[in-house]
């Protein structure tokens, strides 16, 4: 497994790694790899990139304190 913090950056078919020396390196995707994503369950979900371009301000987990709280009080 590769940790989050040796991922650089990571494009459609290559990604920039560094290792625990510091030495920045490339891998490429083979070239029949055919990515599977369920992309229809996750259109719906806006994550960081919806921050950054402005479709929402915070991302909250579904079972945030207050929000249990003021659904509670609501009722």
């Amino acid at each position: 497994p590769i940790f989050p913090n040796y991922i650089i950056s990571q494009g459609n078919s290559r990604v920039v790694l560094r290792n625990f020396e510091g030495v920045i390196t490339t891998y490429a995707e083979p070239s029949d790899y055919q990515p599977q994503c369920n992309c229809e369950d996750r259109e719906k979900l806006i994550g960081v990139a919806g921050l950054l371009n402005g479709q929402k301000i915070t991302i909250e987990p579904e079972d945030l304190e207050r929000n249990i709280r003021k659904r509670s009080l609501s009722k």
